[in-house]
Parts: C-alpha cells; structure tokens; sequence
C-alpha cells in the first residue's frame, strides 16, 4: 500500500462521485481513484485496476452491491445506503461500515479512518512452525495458495505457495489459517483454497486455476456444509 489509500468508489448516483471528489480532492489519506456508476462495468476491470477500498452503494440497478461485495475477494468495502431493506444481509459480508444516505463527511471521515486503521495493521507475513525446518519459516501469507489437512497427523496442514514451494505447518487449524490468511476458502474439510485460485464453480466441485502453480490440484469437491461460506465470498447462482 503506498502512502494514500486508493479507493474505486461504485455508485450509479453521479452526485455522489461529485461530492466525494470534492470532500477528498486535497485529502493526504486517501485518493479517490476510480469512479464507476456502472456496477458491471466495475466487475469487467475489477482485476485490472489497483485499489485499496472500494466505496459501494447497496442499490445498484442490475448488479446490486451485496452482489458486487461477494466478487471482492479479500478486498476491503464500505457500504453506501439510502435504505435499510438489505441491511442486514450486508451487514453479514463483515463491511469496515456502513454509512447511510445522505450522509456529511464527518460521518464518511469515521468510516474511512477505521479503514486505514485496518489497512495500516494488515499482517503481511507470518512466521510458521514447519516440519522441513527446525527454526521458524517466515511465510508470505497472500502466497497461500492451497491448503490440505495432513494424512498422517490431521493437526498439520500441507500448503502449496506460488513459486511451486510446499510446507507441512506443523499444528494450525483451518480457523487459525483463515484468521492470518482471510484470502484461503475453506471448501471441504480436507480442503482450503485461495480465491484467485478458482477457475469455476459446479454444483459439488470447484476448478482450480493451475496457470499460478503447476503442483495444484485440477479441481477439489465443494462439500454442501461449505457452499453457504463459498457464496458469500464468491458470487454464483
């Protein structure tokens, strides 16, 4: 992250981009970035542009923020409302906040100081207990890219990293792992996978995408227990 935080504000409201180019034109925190009023133009160059946090409204004609929010990944997102209808179905994709229409920028400052808050302590690399090393390994943790519980002691999980590199973490849970590293999706119990790993998504299987590492599996089993924790993260119908 560099010095300000950038930010994709999406909202089919043009006076709402106006008034937030004006509160933040000469902010030293924060860079308003991109500006979509269209949600699905926004998705189409989502992976292409760089940003820290995205802004979105909730009601959007055609693809709707709650949809919108599930496509982010482990991006960041601060819901815009003029309307409690879908509050609490919001509230439930874990959003930094919420902030109602219309709203002054005192109340938007808040929001976005608990933003940068999260953003500055955001935890890059951890150090593991791995069984190829005596001494603690430090691990990139967005490196993450598949996770496997350990045939001989389930209490160890088997990760594959990008740049082909494996390690057996000695003692972690899957609910520690997703703690240090909320980009992995739990998707069986055997089974946890990065999001930007899935290619597709079938009715009990998920394609993984093997261009980041050639030692990935081609697809793993989406177990019904898990799909309601998939969705929310991952939007398919």
């Amino acid at each position: 992250m560099q010095n300000k935080i950038t930010i994709a504000v999406v909202d089919d409201c043009p006076f709402i981009h106006d008034d937030l180019k004006e509160f933040y034109c000469n902010s030293s925190l924060v860079e308003i970035k991109y500006n979509y009023t269209n949600s699905a133009d926004f998705i189409k160059t989502v992976h292409t542009i760089e940003f820290d946090l995205c802004i979105l409204d909730i009601n959007m004609p055609g693809l709707n923020g709650i949809s919108v929010a599930q496509m982010l990944g482990q991006k960041p997102f601060i819901f815009l409302t003029a309307s409690e209808d879908r509050l609490s179905e919001a509230l439930q994709l874990n959003p930094i906040d919420v902030v109602t229409k219309p709203f002054l920028k005192k109340r938007l400052d808040q929001a976005l100081e608990k933003a940068t808050k999260l953003l500055l302590e955001k935890v890059e690399y951890a150090f593991f207990n791995v069984a190829e090393n005596k001494h603690k390994v430090k691990i990139r943790l967005a490196d993450i890219l598949f996770v496997l519980v350990d045939d001989i002691d389930p209490r160890n999980k088997q990760i594959t990293m990008k740049g082909d590199v494996n390690y057996t973490l000695m003692g972690y849970s899957f609910n520690e792992l997703k703690s240090f590293a909320p980009h992995l999706l739990q998707v069986n119990r055997q089974n946890m996978v990065a999001i930007e790993c899935i290619h597709a998504i079938g009715y009990d299987v998920v394609k993984i995408n093997r261009a980041l590492c050639s030692k990935l599996p081609e697809e793993v089993t989406l177990s019904a227990s898990f799909k309601e924790e998939v969705s929310k993260r991952v939007f398919y119908t």
